[in-house]
């Protein structure tokens, strides 16, 4: 298999890219409100969360003019609308919009006689050779999860830990989905690097009607059970949940209306479905 891979793949390497305002932004969701004071104690004995709350009123206590018209007032140029498309402004997030092709990685020009499940083989073994997930979509699949990280391209998921929940930022750029986890920017404010970006080729949608995923992993800091759990998270969010689903009305309270927007509901949809870390080890 690795010999007959090398026929089909291309040399490239990239790099884990840097989100900025978009963890400034989010952690607005995670501090205290005059409305929201309840749902605030509970989680007081999460050391996560006394670090956002510190850190974010900080911010806000520095010119909460400013902060809330940053918020609110932006008029973004390119994807959805609502108080979080703004974050997509800055000259570094439009440069995310570049999108990657599939050529770039593989002779795509030798894929036209393979049927998609062949193909699809070809592209995990590529990619677990290289500490990479990847998975591949039916054109259907993709359409409903890009029309929904247009609606709403940034998101927060719980990552389960030993004292309490971890809360994973995920920002969608065209074709790209980046995840950073929000304790990042307590440590390194706007150059908070990212942990893992998951890229959506679909060069092959017209033909075979399939589009292909690959997810970059620093596994410095993220284990792959744990890629796997949030790729899971995520994908019941943007793409396995119908729009009269709790997790919709999630996704749509926290872009667009905020102030109705809990982090424990989030919990609660996670332990709802009883999920382990442990059962996303590779066997």
């Amino acid at each position: 298999m690795i010999l007959s891979l090398r026929n089909f793949i291309r040399v490239s390497e990239s790099t884990l890219l840097k989100s900025r305002h978009s963890l400034a932004q989010a952690l607005y969701y995670s501090t205290e409100n005059p409305d929201k004071k309840d749902e605030m104690d509970q989680f007081k004995s999460n050391p996560y969360f006394a670090k956002y709350e510190a850190k974010l009123k900080a911010l806000y206590n520095e010119n909460p003019q400013a902060f809330l018209s940053n918020l609110k007032n932006s008029t973004p140029e390119k994807i959805g609308d609502g108080p979080m498309a703004e974050i997509l402004n800055s000259k570094m997030e439009q440069a995310l919009v570049k999108k990657k092709n599939l050529d770039s990685i593989m002779k795509t020009e030798m894929l036209a006689d393979l049927p998609p499940e062949e193909i699809k083989n070809i592209w995990s073994t590529y990619m677990k050779e290289r500490q990479r997930l990847s998975d591949m979509l039916t054109l259907n699949e993709y359409q409903k999860m890009r029309e929904r990280s247009t609606k709403f391209n940034t998101f927060l998921f719980p990552m389960p830990r030993e004292q309490g929940y971890e809360f994973i930022l995920s920002q969608w750029s065209g074709n790209e989905c980046h995840f950073t986890p929000l304790i990042n920017f307590q440590a390194h404010g706007e150059n908070a690097p990212g942990t893992m970006k998951a890229i959506y080729y679909d060069d092959l949608k017209e033909t075979k009607n399939i589009v292909l995923e690959m997810v970059e992993i620093d596994t410095k800091n993220l284990k792959m059970e744990e890629a796997r759990l949030l790729m899971h998270i995520m994908k019941s969010y943007y793409l396995k949940c119908e729009e009269n689903d709790e997790k919709y009305h999630l996704m749509n309270n926290f872009t667009n209306k905020p102030t109705e927007f809990k982090h424990m509901d989030l919990v609660k949809q996670f332990e709802k479905e009883n999920l382990k870390l442990n059962d996303f080890k590779e066997q």
